[in-house]
């Protein structure tokens, strides 16, 4: 799990401190890594404001 978050943080992945939720970057989505994240139980919430 932490090699995952990592590797997602590395593509631009925000991770969510109080809540199980992922922001995913608007250009570079991985579809496989959003999979494997929906299967530990993450959200996944797309970057609408681009400011974050």
């Amino acid at each position: 799990m932490y090699n995952l978050r990592y590797y997602a943080r590395r593509l631009g992945y925000h991770f969510s401190k109080v809540e199980r939720v992922v922001t995913v970057p608007e250009s570079g989505r991985r579809h496989k890594i959003e999979e494997k994240l929906k299967a530990w139980g993450y959200g996944i919430q797309l970057n609408i404001f681009s400011d974050e």
